[in-house]
This record gives C-alpha cells, structure tokens and sequence, in this order.
C-alpha cells in the first residue's frame, strides 16, 4: 500500500520540503551538477545553481539571493500560461547553467562570484484556491528574507506580485519599501471584489493595503489604451510617477533610467526597493511569448541597460520577472531568452553594487572600443 504524502507546509518551521529527506542531512546547498554539464543536460536547477530545500540550507550556505519559482497564472488578466515560466527559464538549453554565464562583456562582472546564489524551488499553489495559494507564496517568501536571503521570483502572472511584496514588506516595514515596475501595463487598475488578486490590480491592491505607499511607487514603460477614465486621476492623487515608453522613445533610455534611479534614491525615499519586471515591457517583437503583448516596447538593449543601472544603483530588497508565457514563443525561444539575460544583467547589477561599481551607467573600459581609449600612447 502506498503510504500517505507527506504535508508540505509552508512556514518558517514547515517550509514544504519533505522532511523526512532533510532532518539528518547536515544543512546547506545541494550541489546537483556533475562538473562538465552543459546547458541541455544535468537537473536543471536555475542557473545550474545548487539547490536549497530549507531554510537552514539558506543559512548555512550563507545565501544572498534566493531563486523561487511561482507557477501560477489563475489571476492573469491576458492569456494564460504564464505559470510555464519557471520551468522555461530553468530550461532554458545552452547557456542558461552557472558554468556558461560568464561575465558579460559591457562589465566583466560574473554575479556568482560576487553573490552567494541557489535555487530554492517552486511555492506551493493550490490551483481553483486563490487566498490559500496567495497566503502560501506569502510564507514561503518570508522563509527566504528571514534566512538573510532576497528573492529573485521567477513567475508566473503578475498576480503573485501582490503576496511576494506583501512578503518583503513585512519584513521591512509597510510603507518602508519602495516598488520599481518595469511593464507594458501599470498594475494598478480598480481592484475588483470578484477579481481577487487579478494581476492588472496587483499594485494598487499593495498601495490600497498600506503595504507600500503609492508616492514611493515608480512605474518604466506603460503603453497601450486608457483602460480607466478614473485611472490617471487615481495615479496623480497617490503620487505614483509614472515614465510611460513614449518618454523612453522622446528622451531616450539613459535619460528615464536617470530619472528612476532619481526618484528611488531621493531624500525621504524608503532605503530598499522591490524591483518588479512584466517581460511585456519589451516590444513583442523582442518578447512575443508574454500574456498580454502590446506593441511599442522597449527594445532589448533599453531593457538590459535599465535592469542593470537599475541592479547598481538601487539597493534592491527583492526582484520578480513576471508574464513569461513560453507557449507563445517562437521557435528561437527568444522571449525566454530575453527574460533569462534581463535576470542576468539585474544579477550582474546588485553584483556591481556590492563591488561598489555604482557609478552612472559604469562599463568597463573593454566594452568601448576594447578599451583603447584608455591605453597609454593611444592617439585619440
């Protein structure tokens, strides 16, 4: 007779991993890799990183970034399938392992030499249940940041915004974290009673809550239709700035990035950000498998460029990548693609920052002109 599952919890103490597995093993990272790899081949972990099936793991292994997956997509308000995402970007196929994310060429940094990261596995969800499923991804977040680690979600619709800042929040303090979104939409449309959670609300619900403070909200990248005629009034009268794309496209991306980063380190703004990326903040035509597509994005390299500035300049407390819908790809898989790289590149940031590479837009002098500018005798 099979015996009974065990109860996969989720709190501090009831983490979901399966404890009879755990409780003799001594904590720490699970190294699950054999030593030549490659990307198409070995369990695939994020990042071929080691895994962390606890929270002791997290401590003992002295982790600083912790990536969690949230499969889910019961709130999306666009197409379904973003609980697909998770898997994609673990599965990305060749160059998605820690041994092959060498350090790119715009920094020579490499953020696994820098940062202490894992794979902490996927949140629990409840599929038809959306409050347990929210509550759920609620604690198993809180498991990471009480464990001295930031998450790094892998999502999933923008839904799960909602529990893993509300997670992050009461870690700091409600009101004591500021939100960085990066997205086609703003996330803030009139909650609805029946919409419970619906991911075009996830952020005005936060704001709406107390969880954080509509003034210390920036949004990057909003396009489209006027959804809601009480919407831009709702967005002036909490203080939530908003750089739509057609900044990006009348001033350029520096600029904006300029004044986001702005915005976030002003006198009186909260100390740590969460950073939230919607993948359809891309123009489809670099980003086609996402939920809800909407022409005149931001180009990939405005997006890496931001991601990046945005990793070293703001201290970050958490980061999501949300409305990853691989199904709707094409057969390069260069949505995935872009959304494993944006990871990267905010990666490679928070690295910089801890190097204390924070200076506007640093490059490294190789990356222009391979550094000939800098050599001594050169004749510019």
């Amino acid at each position: 007779m099979r015996a009974a599952r065990p109860h996969l919890g989720t709190g501090t103490e009831d983490h979901g991993a399966v404890d009879h597995y755990n409780q003799d093993r001594p904590p720490g990272p699970i190294y699950v890799q054999r030593a030549y790899e490659y990307g198409r081949s070995g369990v695939q972990s994020y990042m071929g990183l080691p895994l962390c099936l606890t929270p002791e793991d997290l401590v003992a292994g002295e982790i600083d970034i912790a990536a969690c997956g949230v499969p889910w997509d019961a709130t999306g308000t666009g197409r379904s399938g973003a609980r697909r995402g998770p898997v994609a970007l673990r599965t990305s196929g060749m160059n998605s392992t820690q041994e092959f994310a060498l350090p790119d060429l715009h920094t020579r940094v490499d953020p696994f030499k820098v940062l202490r990261c894992a794979d902490y596995g996927d949140a629990p969800t409840a599929s038809g249940n959306t409050p347990e499923t929210f509550e759920d991804i609620r604690k198993f977040v809180t498991t990471i940041l009480e464990a001295g680690a930031r998450p790094l979600v892998l999502g999933g619709d923008h839904g799960i915004t909602w529990p893993c800042l509300t997670a992050v929040a009461d870690h700091l303090g409600h009101g004591a974290v500021g939100v960085i979104h990066l997205g086609a939409h703003t996330a803030m449309e009139p909650v609805q009673g029946w919409q419970m959670g619906a991911a075009r609300s996830a952020l005005r619900r936060a704001v709406a809550s107390g969880v954080i403070r509509g003034e210390h909200v920036i949004q990057l990248g909003a396009r489209g239709f006027d959804t809601s005629a009480g919407l831009r009034s709702w967005l002036h009268d909490n203080g939530v700035r908003v750089h739509p794309a057609a900044a990006v496209d009348q001033h350029g991306i520096d600029t904006v990035i300029d004044r986001v980063i702005a915005g976030a380190t002003a006198p009186g703004a909260p100390a740590r950000h969460y950073l939230s990326i919607s993948i359809d903040v891309a123009d489809p035509m670099y980003a086609p498998g996402t939920s809800s597509p909407e022409p005149g994005g931001l180009r990939s390299t405005a997006l890496l460029r931001a991601v990046r500035r945005i990793g070293a300049e703001v201290d970050l407390a958490g980061v999501e990548l949300v409305e990853l819908s691989p199904q709707y790809d094409n057969s390069g898989q260069i949505t995935t693609l872009l959304a494993h790289r944006t990871l990267h590149h905010t990666l490679t940031g928070m690295a910089m920052r801890r190097l204390g590479l924070t200076q506007r837009g640093w490059l490294h002098p190789d990356a222009l002109d391979h550094g000939l500018t800098d050599r001594p005798g050169d004749p510019s």
